[in-house]
Parts: structure tokens; C-alpha cells; sequence
């Protein structure tokens, strides 16, 4: 009897799999239309200037906002180029742990971007929660995020990276209101 081999997390992934005739899986490295996760940044390449640009940029400026046309990649180059080269630590100069939210504006922005807040610090986001935190946000602006999550964030050692990803819902779902109106 063979001995089983073990197979990593990347082989598990439904996606990733495919079959052949006899049965057996194979890797197969192509995504589909969804974009390239962090966990997968193995299977992503041919961008890698551009993950140094980003994280150049993010040095120098706390602030990226990556454009471009739809499906051109800009969701994988954050997520399986930039992401890992953060958590491997290319970017760390004064704190060099990481936090991750990401979120996708929708119909809730304030709502949404309140539960991967709270989901990326680890703090329970119930409805009391999001809503204590949307509130403070409409009334103190960005600072309130800051006041409120410093302390589950882990001191003054912790960097957090907001990921928006579909930003562009904020105006499209902006002019459907209006035009109810």
C-alpha cells in the first residue's frame, strides 16, 4: 500500500483542481475570471514591477489607489502581488505586522467598510458594533477608525491596509439614489 502524500492548501482549492480521464487531479494554475487571492500568489506572475511600484508608493504615500480598465488584473496585483509582499515583510521600515481588510462598497459603504474593520482586527462584528463604528465615522471622520481600533489593531506596531475593492460602486449606487429622488 502507497503512503498517502499530503497536499497543500493551494491543491485543495476547488478551483485549482481539474481532472483527467483516469480520475486523477491536476494542478491547473488558472484562476478563471475571479481574482488571484494571496494564498495563490505563487501561481501569479509576470507583474512583478508593478508590485515593487505599489509597494514603493505605499511607502511613500500611505495612500494607492490602483486604476485601470475592467478585468485588467488590478484586484490579483493587489491581492496575490502586493498582499504577500507585505506579510513577507518588503515594507516594514517603523511596524512590521499587518492587517488586512477588504471590502466591497455596495449599496452600504459605511456598513461594509465597518465589518472588515472590525473583522480585520478580530473584534466582533455584531450589529451593535458596526453600527457604534459607522456612527463614530459619520461623526469624526477617518480619525474615529483610528481611535477606535487602535487598541485591537496592537499598539503602535501594527499597520492596517484597507483594500476597496469595486470602489466604483460608491458612484454608481451614489446616482441610483439620486435618481429615486
Amino acid at each position: 500500500m502507497k503512503p498517502e502524500r499530503s497536499t497543500t492548501s493551494l491543491l485543495q482549492t476547488p478551483s485549482l483542481l481539474a481532472g483527467d480521464e483516469a480520475g486523477t487531479a491536476t494542478m491547473n494554475p488558472f484562476v478563471g475570471l475571479r481574482p488571484f487571492e494571496s494564498e495563490e500568489s505563487l501561481l501569479f506572475f509576470g507583474r512583478r514591477e508593478q508590485a515593487i511600484e505599489l509597494l514603493q508608493r505605499l511607502h511613500e504615500t500611505r495612500f494607492l489607489a490602483v486604476v485601470g480598465s475592467s478585468g485588467c488584473g488590478k484586484s490579483s496585483l493587489v491581492r496575490a502581488g502586493l498582499i504577500p509582499k507585505l506579510k513577507a515583510g518588503f515594507l516594514v521600515e517603523e511596524r512590521d505586522l499587518w492587517r488586512f481588510a477588504t471590502m466591497k462598497p455596495g449599496d452600504a459603504p459605511l456598513e461594509n467598510m465597518a465589518v472588515s474593520l472590525l473583522e480585520a482586527v478580530s473584534v466582533e462584528a455584531s450589529k451593535a458594533n458596526i453600527n457604534e463604528l459607522v456612527e463614530a465615522i459619520q461623526g469624526e471622520g477617518a480619525q474615529a477608525i483610528l481611535a477606535r481600533l487602535q487598541e485591537a489593531l496592537g499598539g503602535e506596531d501594527t499597520n492596517l491596509l484597507l483594500l476597496v475593492d469595486q470602489f466604483e460602486d460608491l458612484f454608481r449606487f451614489a446616482l441610483r439614489d439620486e435618481d429615486a429622488s
